[in-house]
């Protein structure tokens, strides 16, 4: 694997050289940064005078040679075939007969699927727990949402064929890919019943409004009022945690109140046991150096990318470099940081995590 970090004219066309002189590369993953989201068209254009299957997505940030970058492309280089496809997700009663159709023209020994999804899209629940029903839990899927901070929904998904809103992209494997993946948070209140929901909107919590229960434990914790601190300030560190069977824990990230509603980054079911969860620099660095140590095991792998939430920046702020240098360790570290993860290993059930560390080796 190499990598390529281009933001100008002048480094696309070298990268574009030095990749065409490379006969071990097969195919292209490709993220971009919202902030020059603008020089995707033309990218695709460049990127098919190369003759490779390439994927990708729009990101808001992305790591290069272990630092954040907030412009540019990074390009990671593959020494294996990728078939990849795009999946729209305008039609619920659609997505299934679209992945049935892709899961019956993939490779016959495919096992790992890289997974990029509009992280905006309300179908996108629906289309993970059709490709986990497709798929099983023998394949490895990694991977994480694409779109813009600004919340406003964007074409944020590409390949060979062009770039497309409120859609996700598969691109399949016959390759082994070892992953970690961990958050650091842990919970300060009992379990709590979601008692009403509807999509991503929390309506109540123990039949009682959602947002009066949520607001009320955060307050008595942190010692803070919502009104003084403005809610994402003070919800970035008081995520909720969805409590599974043997005791795991995946987070979901509160972003806002809409009409007097509690608004997750991803869909919290209705019947679904909760806890608020905390954390602090030291629990998050932990989570990420156990996300990095599960990744590795005892295998030898050169290669290291991460899939991390940029909520964990918005957290970190400039300490976030002290995950990067956990998670590099003797290595290099490249990646994305997305909004919402996907990952499983192959023995867990697939999930869309928020707030957490998902590390990658080869």
């Amino acid at each position: 694997m190499s990598s390529y970090y281009l933001n100008s004219p002048l480094e696309i066309k070298n990268a574009l050289q030095s990749i065409q002189n490379d006969v071990s590369i097969q195919s292209l993953m490709v993220c971009v940064t919202d902030k020059s989201r603008s020089a995707v068209a033309s990218l695709i254009d460049d990127l098919n005078s190369l003759q490779l299957p390439f994927f990708g997505g729009i990101f808001p940030e992305i790591i290069f040679e272990n630092k954040r970058q907030q412009e540019g492309v990074l390009i990671i280089t593959l020494d294996y075939e990728v078939d990849n496809y795009i999946v729209k997700l305008d039609d619920e009663a659609e997505i299934g007969n679209q992945i049935e159709h892709i899961c019956d023209t993939i490779q016959p020994n495919a096992n790992t699927t890289w997974v990029y999804v509009d992280c905006f899209s309300s179908n996108k629940t629906v289309f993970i727990e059709s490709l986990y029903q497709n798929l099983g839990y023998t394949f490895t899927y990694v991977g994480g949402g694409a779109g813009s901070l600004s919340f406003e929904q964007i074409p944020s998904v590409f390949n060979n064929s062009g770039i497309y809103k409120n859609a996700a992209i598969l691109a399949f494997a016959t390759t082994n890919l070892s992953l970690g993946v961990a958050h650091g948070w842990s919970p300060i209140s009992e379990k709590l019943k979601v008692t009403k929901a509807k999509g991503n909107n929390i309506i109540s919590i123990d039949w009682k409004p959602a947002v009066d229960v949520y607001t009320a434990i955060v307050e008595q914790h942190s010692n803070s009022k919502f009104e003084e601190q403005g809610f994402f300030e003070l919800a970035k560190s008081y995520p909720l945690g969805m409590v599974k069977v043997g005791g795991d824990i995946i987070v979901r990230d509160p972003i806002m109140i809409q009409d007097d509603e509690l608004v997750i980054v991803d869909k919290v079911n209705e019947g679904e046991f909760v806890q608020i969860l905390n954390g602090d620099m030291n629990s998050l660095l932990s989570g990420a150096k156990n996300a990095k140590l599960l990744a590795h095991g005892t295998s030898n792998n050169k290669n290291v990318f991460c899939i991390d939430c940029i909520s964990r920046v918005l957290y970190m702020n400039d300490d976030f470099q002290d995950e990067i240098d956990i998670i590099k360790g003797n290595q290099t570290l490249n990646g994305v940081l997305t909004i919402g993860e996907i990952a499983n290993n192959s023995q867990t059930f697939l999930e869309i995590f928020n707030k957490t560390t998902v590390v990658i080796t080869w």
